[in-house]
């Protein structure tokens, strides 16, 4: 199995501690991941953003993809994603910088990044990570942050996939149970779209979708486009034992389960080679 979507971010974030350490710091997810058995864990660069935009942050005067490449390298059940700001004038080149440190994808946060996701003005940035090669993850559904939700809407993204057609592109959080449906369209118009199911599973998170629609994405377009996330370190030993338990009572295959929880996310994070 592969834990997708785990944030991480450098020491002095949080003082709270458990059984494994430090939430959110690398050798904590390490301990995570392998008490429950999976075999690799995705993390995420802390965002590039003053204090106050997230809590999984780091200087905006620091380079978060080189902090997630030196914090990561002595962990082999870890694999990262960059988190970039698609406005910056040298995103196009941070991507290529990323993908040279070993980085296997890239997470955009839109109301965090205050951006419109369908911009041209962005394009030059889409382009050099289909260009790379690496699967590009969008946060969609309801946010607290001051940031319109329209901007980011799950129907923005699909714009961006018409004009990127070869870019794999993961929507998190299934969109929340708002826009479910939105993400079921755009995976059913784009077939190099996925999303993943971080805090989807969960009835007490603002991302919750009911088991219903997924299994309806699921019927639909098939267990090859849902990849398993938790949006950690907000997830527990228990929450992610209970999503595995809710997986499991869907009914499905044993081969799209496995889709679902390893395969899916295997083949993302393996970077594409472009002509």
């Amino acid at each position: 199995m592969i834990l997708t979507h785990c944030h991480l971010w450098p020491e002095g974030m949080t003082d709270r501690e458990d059984d494994f350490g430090i939430p959110g710091r690398p050798e904590h997810l390490s301990k995570f991941a392998d008490e429950l058995g999976f075999e690799k864990a995705v993390g995420l660069a802390p965002f590039e953003v003053p204090e106050g935009r997230s809590t999984a942050r780091i200087s905006p005067d620091e380079d978060s993809s080189r902090w997630l490449a030196d914090a990561i390298a002595e962990f082999d059940n870890i694999v990262g994603f960059a988190s970039l700001d698609p406005s910056r004038e040298d995103a196009p080149e941070r991507v290529a910088a990323a993908k040279e440190l070993g980085l296997v994808g890239v997470k955009v946060h839109p109301p965090i990044f205050r951006i419109v996701v369908d911009d041209p003005k962005l394009d030059p940035f889409y382009a050099a990570v289909d260009r790379a090669g690496l699967p590009l993850m969008f946060h969609t559904g309801y946010g607290s942050w001051a940031w319109p939700l329209e901007d980011y809407s799950v129907l923005r993204v699909e714009r961006v996939a018409k004009r990127f057609p070869d870019l794999r592109i993961i929507v998190a959080h299934c969109g929340g149970a708002a826009f479910c449906r939105d993400v079921l369209a755009l995976l059913q118009s784009n077939p190099l779209c996925c999303a993943d199911l971080a805090m989807a599973l969960r009835p007490d998170a603002g991302w919750y979708v009911p088991s219903d629609e997924l299994r309806l994405i699921v019927n639909c377009v098939g267990a090859d486009r849902l990849v398993y996330g938790v949006d950690y370190p907000w997830c527990s030993i228990e929450s992610v034992e209970r999503d595995i338990e809710i997986i499991d009572e869907w009914g499905l295959s044993d081969e799209d389960e496995r889709m679902i929880l390893h395969d899916n996310a295997a083949k993302l994070i393996q970077p594409l080679q472009r002509d």
